[in-house]
C-alpha cells in the first residue's frame, strides 16, 4: 500500500505538471508568460543603469540615467550580420517607442574591428535618430554577454535585467523570414515596462 501511495503522489504530480504546460500553450509560450509579469531575469544587478559610456558624437552618456534613473533598452549590433542589418531601419521606430515610455534606448557595436567612423557610416547610411555606442573595450559586452546579434536588453531602473533575446520573430531561421511576424517582444515588453511604471 505504501508503494501504490508513493505511485499514485508521483503520478498526481506528473498530471499537474503537464496541465501546466498545455496551460501555458493555449496562451502562449512560457518566455511570453514572464515577460507578461517582468519579474528580474537575475537578481543580481547588471552594473548597467548610470554606466559612463561616449556616444558616436563625443557626447557622455548614462545609460538609464540621462534624465532621472530609468529603465534602458540595448540592443546589440554588426556590420557582418544580415539578420542585424535588416533590422537596422525599423529600430527608430522601436527608439520613439521606449522614448514615449520613458525608456532610454542605445544601439551597441562592441566590434572591436570596427573603426569610429566605420560606425559612423553605419548610423549615418541607415539614417539611426537614437544613441549609438562604440563598446570598443567590451565593458558593456562583458556585463551582459550577448549571444548573438541582434540581441536586445531590457534593464529595469533597479538594474536588474527584465528582459533578453530577440526584437521580434522576423526570422523562423538563420536567413529564413517568416511569411508574417506574429510576435513583437521588444515592442511588448517596452510596453508594459512603462505600464509598470505608471
Amino acid at each position: 500500500m505504501r508503494v501504490n501511495y508513493f505511485y499514485t503522489l508521483a503520478a498526481g504530480f506528473v498530471i499537474v505538471v503537464l496541465l501546466s504546460l498545455f496551460a501555458l500553450n493555449s496562451h502562449g509560450t512560457a518566455r511570453e508568460t514572464i515577460i507578461s509579469v517582468l519579474p528580474p531575469i537575475s537578481d543580481e544587478p547588471a552594473f548597467i543603469i548610470g554606466t559612463r559610456v561616449l556616444d558616436l558624437d563625443g557626447n557622455i552618456r548614462r545609460i538609464g540615467d540621462e534624465d532621472g534613473v530609468r529603465p534602458a533598452v540595448l540592443v546589440f549590433l554588426s556590420s557582418y550580420c544580415t539578420i542585424s542589418s535588416r533590422y537596422l531601419p525599423e529600430l527608430n521606430a522601436l527608439a520613439e517607442t521606449a522614448q514615449k515610455a520613458n525608456v532610454d534606448f542605445y544601439g551597441v557595436f562592441s566590434d572591436p574591428q570596427l573603426s569610429w567612423g566605420d560606425i559612423r557610416k553605419i548610423r549615418d547610411d541607415y539614417g539611426l535618430t537614437f544613441p549609438i555606442l562604440f563598446d570598443v573595450s567590451g565593458d558593456i559586452a562583458s556585463r551582459l554577454e550577448p549571444l548573438v546579434t541582434p540581441e536586445a536588453f531590457v534593464v529595469g531602473a533597479d538594474d536588474r535585467i527584465i528582459y533578453r533575446g530577440r526584437i521580434d520573430n522576423r526570422f523562423a531561421d538563420i536567413g529564413k523570414l517568416r511569411n508574417k511576424i506574429t510576435k513583437f517582444e521588444l515592442s511588448e515588453t517596452i510596453h508594459r515596462v512603462a505600464n509598470r511604471n505608471g
